[in-house]
């Protein structure tokens, strides 16, 4: 079985469903497949024609474009296009294979997309000349990618554990402010435990806003650990840790899009017998189940 990312998001097709209701009446739905990614070779690195493991969608128009994590011509994942109806799918970039973890571009995209004119942007988890992911940009017009800022090489060379300037898999996608993205790295950073970070759609002046302070060994802190994306609001960011806190069950937080003011808004409560009263996960994955 192909296990090549700590997460992997299993979704055979592509798919689209259409409904109506209307004076308290459901019409009826049609399900319609608008691609079947292909098999992918049964040997690493696991490749084929157009991707495996499809994560999110965005539209402009009339087609559609999302990213596959795994898979595609070098087994590191793709960038792809379809209309809505299911016509015309485009493998629109091949993730270039990795050698020791690291190449030019990045492996893994799972965050999602944003387009901004004719550019699609985006995050790899891996990869990169760091092998801890990228930030990147694809002109689907001139078909030119651009890697905007590779995440720096940890001191451990593993997904947890290791410290660096900026952190370290960025697997929570992108918001954009005015001309900036922000957002997060799980791990990487002073303390192992994720950033929040910024950096302009030029690629220009990245920033690490925030690092996530260590934990002790019952996985607590004053701020929270594995930070797991962003929303912004005004020059506000928003975002949730999935650990970490004064209870080790993760924290809601906001930072200002300067780096000031960072704010732990709610940690999540202690558990007991592995429930909580407000649903913080035990586990240091989020979603797991204690074993």
């Amino acid at each position: 079985m192909k296990t090549s990312h700590k997460k992997l998001y299993f979704l055979p097709a592509l798919m689209v469903g259409f409904g109506l209701i209307l004076a308290g009446r459901t019409i009826a739905q049609t399900f319609t497949t608008l691609h079947s990614f292909t098999a992918y070779s049964t040997n690493p690195p696991y490749t084929n024609s157009d991707g495996e493991n499809p994560n999110g969608l965005i539209v402009s128009g009339n087609t559609l474009y999302g990213e596959a994590v795994d898979s595609g011509s070098s087994g590191s994942g793709t960038l792809f296009a379809v209309n809505i109806n299911g016509t015309g799918f485009t493998n629109l970039y091949a993730f270039t294979a990795l050698n020791n973890n690291t190449n030019s571009d990045g492996n893994a995209p799972r965050g999602g997309l944003i387009l901004l004119g004719n550019t699609l942007y985006g995050t790899t988890v891996t990869g990169g000349v760091g092998g801890n992911g990228t930030v990147f940009a694809f002109n689907i017009s001139s078909m030119v990618f651009t890697n905007l800022h590779s995440f720096t090489a940890t001191s451990v060379p593993s997904i947890e554990g290791g410290t660096n300037s900026d952190g370290a898999k960025p697997d929570s996608g992108l918001v954009l402010s005015g001309n900036t993205f922000y957002g997060t790295t799980s791990f990487g950073g002073s303390s192992g435990n994720g950033t929040v970070f910024a950096v302009n759609t030029d690629g220009t002046d990245f920033t690490n806003l925030h690092t996530f302070t260590s934990a002790n060994y019952v996985i607590t802190n004053s701020d929270g650990e594995n930070p797991n994306g962003l929303i912004v609001s005004g020059d506000t960011l928003y975002g949730t840790a999935s650990s970490g806190g004064i209870s080790g069950n993760g924290t809601v937080f906001a930072i200002n899009i300067d780096g000031t003011d960072f704010t732990n808004l709610y940690s999540f409560t202690a558990t007991s017998s592995f429930i909580t009263s407000n649903g913080g996960p035990t586990a240091t994955e989020p979603g797991q189940k204690p074993g």
